[in-house]
């Protein structure tokens, strides 16, 4: 079973801003090129999407990432 993604407010107003689509991240989180280690507990997954390349930080939980 697939973990939830929740996004937090800020990331709602920088994908925005950044014309990033949830798809987008969605599809960074779940096949990122790699995974390496962010800030204290965070994971850092980047991927190019559209000749761009996407870096998705966020938390992971038992049953969500955020």
């Amino acid at each position: 079973m697939a973990k939830k993604i929740v996004f937090h407010p800020y990331a709602w107003y920088k994908m925005e801003k950044r014309g990033i689509t949830k798809a987008d991240v969605e599809e960074t989180m779940r096949e990122p090129y790699s995974m390496c280690r962010g800030k204290i507990w965070k994971k850092n997954c980047p991927k190019d999407i559209s000749g761009y390349l996407l870096r998705a930080i966020f938390e992971g939980y038992d049953d969500i990432l955020r």
